[in-house]
Protein backbone atom coordinates (compact mmCIF):
# COMPACT_ATOMS: atom_id res chain seq x y z
CA UNK A 1 0.00 0.00 0.00
CA UNK A 2 1.26 3.46 -0.85
CA UNK A 3 2.10 5.76 2.02
CA UNK A 4 -0.29 8.69 2.47
CA UNK A 5 2.57 10.62 4.08
CA UNK A 6 4.13 11.12 0.64
CA UNK A 7 0.98 12.58 -0.89
CA UNK A 8 -0.12 16.20 -1.13
CA UNK A 9 -3.93 16.07 -1.25
CA UNK A 10 -4.08 19.28 -3.26
CA UNK A 11 -2.45 17.36 -6.12
CA UNK A 12 -5.80 15.64 -6.68
CA UNK A 13 -7.21 18.95 -7.90
CA UNK A 14 -4.41 19.18 -10.49
CA UNK A 15 -5.20 15.64 -11.62
CA UNK A 16 -8.94 16.38 -11.95
CA UNK A 17 -8.40 19.61 -13.88
CA UNK A 18 -5.81 18.03 -16.17
CA UNK A 19 -8.25 15.25 -17.04
CA UNK A 20 -11.03 17.78 -17.69
CA UNK A 21 -8.93 20.15 -19.81
CA UNK A 22 -7.01 17.52 -21.75
CA UNK A 23 -3.95 19.77 -21.85
CA UNK A 24 -1.33 21.06 -19.47
CA UNK A 25 -1.82 24.67 -20.52
CA UNK A 26 -5.62 24.53 -20.23
CA UNK A 27 -5.51 23.06 -16.75
CA UNK A 28 -2.81 25.48 -15.66
CA UNK A 29 -4.85 28.44 -16.87
CA UNK A 30 -7.94 27.24 -14.99
CA UNK A 31 -5.95 26.87 -11.75
CA UNK A 32 -4.00 30.09 -12.21
CA UNK A 33 -0.57 28.46 -12.22
CA UNK A 34 2.24 28.03 -14.73
CA UNK A 35 2.49 24.96 -16.95
CA UNK A 36 5.74 24.14 -15.16
CA UNK A 37 3.93 24.07 -11.83
CA UNK A 38 1.16 21.98 -13.37
CA UNK A 39 3.67 19.44 -14.65
CA UNK A 40 5.50 19.34 -11.33
CA UNK A 41 2.31 18.71 -9.37
CA UNK A 42 1.29 15.86 -11.69
CA UNK A 43 4.79 14.37 -11.46
CA UNK A 44 4.55 14.63 -7.69
CA UNK A 45 1.21 12.81 -7.58
CA UNK A 46 2.34 10.07 -9.96
CA UNK A 47 5.43 9.47 -7.84
CA UNK A 48 3.44 9.39 -4.61
CA UNK A 49 0.90 6.82 -5.85
CA UNK A 50 3.24 4.90 -8.13
CA UNK A 51 0.89 5.15 -11.13
CA UNK A 52 1.30 6.92 -14.45
CA UNK A 53 -1.76 9.08 -15.03
CA UNK A 54 -1.16 10.74 -18.41
CA UNK A 55 0.67 10.27 -21.67
CA UNK A 56 2.00 13.72 -22.44
CA UNK A 57 2.66 15.10 -25.91
CA UNK A 58 2.72 18.40 -27.77
CA UNK A 59 -0.94 17.86 -28.69
CA UNK A 60 -2.10 17.47 -25.10
CA UNK A 61 -2.68 14.96 -22.32
CA UNK A 62 -4.13 11.48 -22.78
CA UNK A 63 -5.37 9.82 -19.61
CA UNK A 64 -4.04 6.30 -19.02
CA UNK A 65 -6.44 3.43 -18.24
CA UNK A 66 -5.27 3.68 -14.63
CA UNK A 67 -6.19 7.36 -14.56
CA UNK A 68 -9.68 6.59 -15.87
CA UNK A 69 -10.15 4.15 -13.00
CA UNK A 70 -8.91 6.61 -10.40
CA UNK A 71 -10.63 9.76 -11.60
CA UNK A 72 -14.01 9.18 -9.94
CA UNK A 73 -12.25 8.32 -6.69
CA UNK A 74 -10.24 11.54 -6.92
CA UNK A 75 -13.41 13.58 -7.42
CA UNK A 76 -15.06 11.85 -4.47
CA UNK A 77 -12.07 12.55 -2.21
CA UNK A 78 -12.01 16.22 -3.29
CA UNK A 79 -15.71 16.54 -2.46
CA UNK A 80 -15.08 15.12 1.02
CA UNK A 81 -12.16 17.50 1.53
CA UNK A 82 -14.37 20.40 0.43
CA UNK A 83 -17.06 19.27 2.88
CA UNK A 84 -14.45 19.21 5.64
CA UNK A 85 -13.20 22.70 4.79
CA UNK A 86 -16.73 24.12 4.70
CA UNK A 87 -17.41 22.58 8.11
CA UNK A 88 -14.16 24.08 9.39
CA UNK A 89 -15.26 27.47 8.06
CA UNK A 90 -18.58 27.14 9.83
CA UNK A 91 -16.94 26.24 13.15
CA UNK A 92 -14.35 29.04 12.99
CA UNK A 93 -14.87 32.40 14.75
CA UNK A 94 -17.88 33.75 12.91
CA UNK A 95 -17.38 37.37 11.94
CA UNK A 96 -17.42 39.72 8.96
CA UNK A 97 -13.73 39.28 8.13
CA UNK A 98 -12.42 37.22 5.25
CA UNK A 99 -12.81 36.38 1.56
CA UNK A 100 -15.96 35.64 -0.41
CA UNK A 101 -15.89 34.47 -4.04
CA UNK A 102 -18.81 35.03 -6.38
CA UNK A 103 -19.33 33.52 -9.81
CA UNK A 104 -21.81 35.39 -12.00
CA UNK A 105 -22.55 36.54 -15.51
CA UNK A 106 -20.84 39.65 -16.74
CA UNK A 107 -23.90 41.84 -17.33
CA UNK A 108 -24.84 41.80 -13.66
CA UNK A 109 -21.31 42.50 -12.51
CA UNK A 110 -20.76 45.40 -14.91
CA UNK A 111 -24.10 47.16 -14.81
CA UNK A 112 -25.55 46.49 -11.38
CA UNK A 113 -23.05 45.25 -8.82
CA UNK A 114 -19.80 47.15 -9.33
CA UNK A 115 -21.53 50.56 -9.16
CA UNK A 116 -22.69 49.64 -5.64
CA UNK A 117 -19.46 48.20 -4.28
CA UNK A 118 -18.39 51.42 -2.54
CA UNK A 119 -21.57 51.10 -0.48
CA UNK A 120 -20.69 47.48 0.31
CA UNK A 121 -17.18 48.46 1.37
CA UNK A 122 -18.59 51.01 3.78
CA UNK A 123 -20.81 48.39 5.37
CA UNK A 124 -18.23 45.59 5.48
CA UNK A 125 -14.68 46.97 5.20
CA UNK A 126 -13.06 43.68 6.24
CA UNK A 127 -14.76 41.45 3.67
CA UNK A 128 -12.67 40.89 0.52
CA UNK A 129 -14.61 40.06 -2.66
CA UNK A 130 -13.54 38.15 -5.75
CA UNK A 131 -15.94 38.14 -8.71
CA UNK A 132 -15.51 35.71 -11.57
CA UNK A 133 -17.40 35.73 -14.85
CA UNK A 134 -17.01 32.24 -16.33
CA UNK A 135 -18.61 30.64 -19.39
CA UNK A 136 -19.10 27.30 -17.65
CA UNK A 137 -21.24 26.69 -14.59
CA UNK A 138 -19.15 26.41 -11.45
CA UNK A 139 -20.30 23.80 -8.93
CA UNK A 140 -20.73 25.27 -5.46
CA UNK A 141 -19.78 21.91 -3.97
CA UNK A 142 -16.28 22.31 -5.45
CA UNK A 143 -15.52 25.41 -3.31
CA UNK A 144 -14.59 27.27 -6.51
CA UNK A 145 -17.14 29.88 -5.40
CA UNK A 146 -19.10 30.70 -2.27
CA UNK A 147 -22.03 32.31 -4.10
CA UNK A 148 -23.25 31.78 -7.65
CA UNK A 149 -25.64 33.88 -9.73
CA UNK A 150 -27.07 32.30 -12.88
CA UNK A 151 -29.82 32.69 -15.44
CA UNK A 152 -30.82 29.08 -14.86
CA UNK A 153 -32.34 27.16 -11.97
CA UNK A 154 -29.82 25.39 -9.73
CA UNK A 155 -29.93 21.60 -9.92
CA UNK A 156 -27.15 20.87 -7.44
CA UNK A 157 -27.94 19.13 -4.15
CA UNK A 158 -27.45 20.93 -0.85
CA UNK A 159 -27.66 24.50 -2.12
CA UNK A 160 -29.86 27.32 -0.91
CA UNK A 161 -31.21 29.00 -4.04
CA UNK A 162 -33.49 31.99 -4.46
CA UNK A 163 -35.03 33.52 -7.54
CA UNK A 164 -33.95 37.18 -7.70
CA UNK A 165 -35.76 38.57 -10.73
CA UNK A 166 -36.87 37.90 -14.28
CA UNK A 167 -34.89 39.51 -17.10
CA UNK A 168 -36.99 40.70 -20.01
CA UNK A 169 -35.47 41.39 -23.40
CA UNK A 170 -35.94 43.75 -26.28
CA UNK A 171 -34.84 43.85 -29.92
CA UNK A 172 -32.80 47.02 -30.46
CA UNK A 173 -30.89 48.99 -33.07
CA UNK A 174 -29.08 52.30 -33.09
CA UNK A 175 -30.52 55.18 -35.18
CA UNK A 176 -27.32 55.19 -37.29
CA UNK A 177 -27.97 51.57 -38.34
CA UNK A 178 -31.63 52.25 -39.10
CA UNK A 179 -30.75 55.34 -41.17
CA UNK A 180 -28.45 53.26 -43.41
CA UNK A 181 -30.38 50.00 -43.66
CA UNK A 182 -33.92 50.69 -42.48
CA UNK A 183 -35.93 48.77 -39.92
CA UNK A 184 -37.24 45.21 -40.35
CA UNK A 185 -40.81 45.34 -41.62
CA UNK A 186 -41.89 42.41 -39.47
CA UNK A 187 -39.30 41.98 -36.68
CA UNK A 188 -41.35 39.26 -34.98
CA UNK A 189 -41.43 37.10 -38.12
CA UNK A 190 -38.49 37.89 -40.38
CA UNK A 191 -35.08 39.45 -39.68
CA UNK A 192 -33.31 38.01 -42.71
CA UNK A 193 -31.21 40.46 -44.66
CA UNK A 194 -30.31 42.47 -41.56
CA UNK A 195 -27.00 42.42 -39.69
CA UNK A 196 -27.62 40.59 -36.42
CA UNK A 197 -25.43 40.54 -33.33
CA UNK A 198 -25.53 37.66 -30.86
CA UNK A 199 -23.55 35.29 -28.66
CA UNK A 200 -21.15 32.91 -30.35
CA UNK A 201 -22.01 29.38 -31.46
CA UNK A 202 -21.52 27.87 -28.01
CA UNK A 203 -24.68 29.64 -26.90
CA UNK A 204 -26.97 28.86 -29.85
CA UNK A 205 -29.40 26.98 -27.60
CA UNK A 206 -30.05 29.77 -25.12
CA UNK A 207 -33.54 31.26 -25.59
CA UNK A 208 -32.68 34.68 -27.01
CA UNK A 209 -30.21 33.32 -29.58
CA UNK A 210 -32.57 30.49 -30.57
CA UNK A 211 -35.27 33.14 -31.09
CA UNK A 212 -33.02 34.93 -33.58
CA UNK A 213 -32.21 31.71 -35.44
CA UNK A 214 -35.89 31.05 -36.11
CA UNK A 215 -36.27 34.48 -37.73
CA UNK A 216 -33.04 34.82 -39.67
CA UNK A 217 -30.45 32.95 -41.66
CA UNK A 218 -27.19 31.90 -40.05
CA UNK A 219 -25.39 34.18 -42.50
CA UNK A 220 -27.27 37.15 -41.00
CA UNK A 221 -25.48 36.65 -37.68
CA UNK A 222 -22.56 38.79 -38.74
CA UNK A 223 -21.10 39.58 -35.30
CA UNK A 224 -20.88 37.01 -32.52
CA UNK A 225 -19.35 37.49 -29.08
CA UNK A 226 -18.87 35.56 -25.86
CA UNK A 227 -19.60 38.70 -23.84
CA UNK A 228 -22.94 40.44 -23.27
CA UNK A 229 -21.09 43.74 -22.87
CA UNK A 230 -19.50 43.32 -26.30
CA UNK A 231 -22.92 42.64 -27.86
CA UNK A 232 -24.32 45.75 -26.19
CA UNK A 233 -21.38 47.89 -27.33
CA UNK A 234 -21.72 46.67 -30.93
CA UNK A 235 -25.46 47.44 -31.01
CA UNK A 236 -24.85 50.88 -29.48
CA UNK A 237 -22.16 51.49 -32.14
CA UNK A 238 -24.67 50.94 -34.93
CA UNK A 239 -23.12 47.68 -36.15
CA UNK A 240 -26.39 45.77 -36.27
CA UNK A 241 -29.54 44.61 -34.50
CA UNK A 242 -29.38 42.68 -31.25
CA UNK A 243 -31.43 41.32 -28.37
CA UNK A 244 -30.51 42.96 -25.06
CA UNK A 245 -31.90 42.87 -21.55
CA UNK A 246 -34.15 45.90 -21.30
CA UNK A 247 -32.29 47.10 -18.22
CA UNK A 248 -29.02 47.60 -20.14
CA UNK A 249 -30.43 49.15 -23.33
CA UNK A 250 -29.82 52.90 -23.20
CA UNK A 251 -32.28 55.57 -24.44
CA UNK A 252 -29.91 56.03 -27.40
CA UNK A 253 -31.27 52.81 -28.92
CA UNK A 254 -34.49 52.35 -30.85
CA UNK A 255 -36.65 49.46 -29.54
CA UNK A 256 -37.81 47.43 -32.54
CA UNK A 257 -39.78 45.09 -30.29
CA UNK A 258 -40.05 44.84 -26.50
CA UNK A 259 -43.18 42.73 -26.12
CA UNK A 260 -43.96 39.41 -24.51
CA UNK A 261 -43.05 37.25 -27.52
CA UNK A 262 -39.37 37.60 -26.67
CA UNK A 263 -37.95 35.01 -24.26
CA UNK A 264 -37.32 35.83 -20.61
CA UNK A 265 -34.58 34.57 -18.25
CA UNK A 266 -34.94 34.06 -14.51
CA UNK A 267 -32.02 35.20 -12.36
CA UNK A 268 -31.15 32.82 -9.52
CA UNK A 269 -28.64 33.15 -6.69
CA UNK A 270 -27.39 30.35 -4.46
CA UNK A 271 -24.90 29.35 -1.81
CA UNK A 272 -23.96 25.94 -0.43
CA UNK A 273 -26.04 25.11 2.64
CA UNK A 274 -22.89 24.63 4.74
CA UNK A 275 -22.10 28.34 4.33
CA UNK A 276 -25.41 29.84 5.45
CA UNK A 277 -24.23 30.45 9.03
CA UNK A 278 -20.95 32.10 8.00
CA UNK A 279 -21.58 35.78 8.57
CA UNK A 280 -19.38 37.16 5.79
CA UNK A 281 -21.00 34.89 3.16
CA UNK A 282 -24.48 35.64 4.44
CA UNK A 283 -23.73 39.37 4.39
CA UNK A 284 -22.62 39.26 0.75
CA UNK A 285 -25.58 37.08 -0.23
CA UNK A 286 -28.08 39.42 1.43
CA UNK A 287 -26.43 42.54 -0.03
CA UNK A 288 -26.46 41.16 -3.58
CA UNK A 289 -30.06 40.02 -3.26
CA UNK A 290 -31.07 43.46 -1.97
CA UNK A 291 -29.44 45.50 -4.73
CA UNK A 292 -30.33 43.14 -7.57
CA UNK A 293 -33.99 42.91 -6.61
CA UNK A 294 -34.09 46.67 -6.29
CA UNK A 295 -32.49 47.30 -9.69
CA UNK A 296 -34.01 44.43 -11.65
CA UNK A 297 -37.56 44.96 -10.42
CA UNK A 298 -40.02 45.58 -13.25
CA UNK A 299 -37.46 44.76 -15.95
Amino acid sequence: MKSLERMDWDDLLYFIEAARAGSMSGAAKKLGVSTATMGRRLDQLEEAIGVRLFHRSASGLIATPQAELLLDHARSVRERVDDFLRAADASAPNDFDGEVTITLFETLATHFITPRLAEFRERYPDIRLTMRSEPRLVKLSSRAADIAIRVARFREPRVIAQKIATLRFGLYAHPDYLEKYGAPKEPLRDLSGHALIAYDERFDTIPEVAWLHVRARTSDLVLRFSSASAISSAVHAGAGIGILPRVVASPALVPLYVGDELPTRDVWMAMHEDLREIKRVRAVFDFLREILREQLRDT
